[in-house]
């Protein structure tokens, strides 16, 4: 039994099964996640330690020293790198790809926690994971010319993130900037003397004071009643009431010492939104969230929130947008593909039957690999979609050769034995008899070539597995449905005068293959001319090869782009503000930006930042004159000239985030080591001259970091007689 044979006796069987995986892709396709990029977890944690206001030489001894012991003592970790700040430390945990990531992480965690004993009591640790969840998918600004940033931040914090932490898939929501509320207690000395109390006295007192507490529970009236012991502080009068001390019976209020009154905390931390102080709100997505179907969800509950009247509440970065204009991109490509395709094959084979053979397997062959895509746990993204973009052309290729080749039999076996459709079904055994092992070889060839892809390492590997494995997929599909599918459809909507003609027209091209034919054998005279050509394009590949420029990304314009910048160490907030003022005010001279959104002391992600630096996130409209790389150099050119002070740096977002997420946010480092600090800094200073001269080089930093400042008060110790 022949294997056409087999596939024609349970004809409605194979029928059924590939009808109801080709429904299934489908479903599978509108419910998989979709995402611009496969979801990878990078080989990487991050801790960040905080500890109050303390000198870096200090933080470096205290946090940042027992930290990195810790880390480096974790199974796996392959490099340990901090950042040691005024009283904060950022340490960069380097894995192996291939490491279980999120096992290391709960070890890690449990091994800073049993080793706490060895940190100050006022430290506090985070740690994370590095994947694409942890920067935020959508975010928006909270901005206001009536209401104050305290209430504008109590808006977002119990109004605007209860709602949104509804929509399923949504990880957490970030509340950046406005101000907290608080009540400032000014303290006389004068006072404080004459009751011989201390400033530390008050504080406590207010501490102690402000407190719940349950003292039990009360059963009366047929009812049980939770009895709680409240001191809470909620106004400047409750405040002024607290009992400091009493001295001789008379109580010593806080009002009998000091003054109180309604403040807000002191904050290091800045944003703003189109030139004015803003609250923002950013949304992180769950691992194995849908950044579209969240993006959707999201914009659905904004639309029903009731805010107070003079609120503003504008989107200033959404993910999910670019990401669906990508897939759909993407998509439309396959199927523009499919239908160019579709009509060179109806100019040469003529016969629209065929040409709905075509139409459907190349659909049921792509339907059906979501199926598989689904099973190994990928998700729409550019790269599935792109090895199914790259597929398509094989997939159509298959078919044409098996029914090409059974016309080629069945008029042989035509003329032979002046048989109409009956001799069909027998030139299909002998073409796939004949065509088999070169489908075959030619289907494993192509699947092999793209299985290393699949076990290359790095962040190349991690991306480029889900393109091989999809390329993988869709070939064993094509090759399995072109000799089964493709000849069974064949015997169902091919006439008997589609075979005539299909006959009558390869007699008519004949001539055309006599003269291929023809033209072959002249050629193939000078066969050894061969040699020196291939060598020749040998050589010319080798050449452009070595002038064609590199890149891990393809070049694309995302319409959102990231400005980082620094202003000289030490500077204080406010007067970083002034000049982020200025850049704020070229950005809106500047058409085709949309929106952007400003945060000082607070960055994109998971990072250590200081008060004098951080970054504008910068949406550009989607209809404008010119590109995201002129604006970008516009701008570039406009802050250089006004701020020299200030250090930028420019980026598209996707690869900024890229960057970061593998602990290289500079396409190219450079490291010096050394044990001589003095020498280090000045080598660093040398070379970043030298690749300041390097073309195509418009941003260079040699990687010097001053912490800024210090008052230093030494007390000395005085005797009196």
């Amino acid at each position: 039994m022949t294997l056409f044979d087999y596939v024609q006796r349970h004809a409605k069987a194979f029928l059924f099964t590939v009808t109801v995986l080709a429904i299934s892709g489908v479903a599978l396709y509108f419910g998989m996640p979709v995402s611009l990029f496969p979801d990878i977890i990078f080989p990487r944690l991050v801790i960040l330690a905080d500890n109050g206001e303390q000198p870096p030489d200090r933080m470096l001894v205290e946090v940042t020293r027992p930290l990195e012991e810790i880390a480096g003592a974790v199974p796996g970790v392959r490099f340990v790198r901090s950042i040691t700040s005024r009283g904060s430390t950022e340490i960069s945990v380097g894995l192996d790809w291939g490491t279980d990531v999120p096992k290391t992480l709960q070890l890690l965690q449990s091994r800073i926690a049993a080793g706490s004993s060895s940190l100050p009591l006022t430290a506090s640790i985070e740690t994370e994971q590095m994947s694409f969840a942890v920067f935020p998918i959508q975010g928006y600004s909270l901005t206001s010319d009536t209401l104050s940033q305290v209430e504008l931040r109590d808006i977002a914090l119990y109004q605007i993130r209860p709602a949104l932490m509804l929509v399923s898939g949504v990880a957490k929501i970030e509340i950046t900037g406005g101000d907290t509320r608080e009540f400032a207690v000014t303290v006389s000395p004068e006072k404080l003397a004459a009751f011989r109390l201390s400033a530390n006295q008050v504080a406590d007192a207010i501490e102690k004071r402000n407190q719940i507490s349950a003292t039990g529970l009360v059963d009366n009236n047929y009812q049980i009643y939770l009895s709680l012991v409240s001191g809470l502080l909620k106004n400047t009068d409750d405040v002024d009431s607290v009992i400091v001390a009493v001295r001789g019976g008379v109580p010593i209020r806080v009002a009998d010492v000091a003054d109180v009154r309604p403040t807000v905390a002191d904050s290091y931390i800045r944003t703003t939104a189109h030139g004015k102080d803003a609250v923002l709100i950013s949304i992180i997505k769950q691992p194995s969230g849908s950044t579209v179907q969240i993006g959707k969800d999201v914009d659905a509950a904004v639309s029903l929130l009731h805010l107070p009247s003079g609120a503003r509440f504008e989107n200033w970065y959404d993910q999910s947008n670019f990401i669906d204009s990508s897939i759909k991109s993407t998509r439309d490509s396959i199927i523009f593909g499919i239908i160019l395709s579709t009509i060179i094959l109806m100019i040469f084979l003529r016969s629209w039957r065929l040409m709905l053979v075509m139409a459907l397997i190349v659909p049921s062959t792509i339907a059906m690999t979501f199926v598989f895509l689904h099973l190994v746990g990928e998700t729409v993204n550019i790269m599935t979609l792109g090895g199914i973009a790259a597929a398509v052309g094989l997939i159509i290729d298959d078919a044409i050769v098996v029914i090409e080749n059974t016309f080629s039999h069945f008029r042989r076996k035509s003329l032979a034995h002046s048989a109409g459709r009956s001799a069909l079904t027998p030139a299909i055994d002998s073409s796939l008899k004949e065509l088999l092992p070169a489908i075959i070889g030619s289907t494993l060839s192509t699947v092999v070539i793209n299985i290393p892809l699949a076990f290359l390492g790095g962040v190349t590997g991690a991306f480029f597995k889900s393109l091989s494995v999809t390329m993988i997929f869709a070939l064993l599909i094509s090759g399995v449905l072109s000799v089964t599918l493709a000849p069974l459809l064949a015997t169902f909507v091919l006439s008997e005068r589609d075979i005539q003609r299909e006959v009558a027209r390869e007699n008519r091209t004949s001539k055309y293959g006599a003269w291929y034919a023809r033209l072959m054998r002249r050629i193939l005279r000078f066969r050894l001319a061969a040699i020196p050509v291939a060598l020749v394009i040998l050589g010319l590949t080798y050449f452009l090869y070595g002038h064609v420029g590199s890149e891990f990304m393809p070049a694309m314009d995302e319409g959102t782009f990231v400005l980082d910048y620094n202003s000289p160490p030490g500077t204080s907030l406010a007067e970083t503000n002034r000049m982020l003022m200025q850049i704020e005010g070229i950005l809106m001279t500047i058409p085709e930006v949309e929106s952007y959104s400003r945060r000082s002391g607070t960055q994109l992600g998971f990072f250590l930042t200081e008060p004098n630096n951080g970054d504008f996130l910068i949406k550009l409209k989607e209809k404008r004159s010119r590109s995201i790389d002129e604006v970008i150099a516009g701008v570039r050119r406009k802050v250089e000239s006004s701020l020299p002070a200030l250090r930028i740096e420019f980026g598209q977002l996707m690869m900024d985030v890229i960057g970061d997420l593998t602990n290289n946010p500079q396409p190219i480092e450079v490291r010096i080591f050394g044990d001589d600090i003095g020498l280090v800094q000045q080598k660093a200073k040398e070379v970043c001259k030298l690749i300041e001269t390097v073309p195509g080089v418009v941003d260079a930093f040699d990687g010097i970091v001053i912490s800024g400042p210090s008052l230093v008060s030494r007390p000395r110790d005085i005797l009196h007689n």
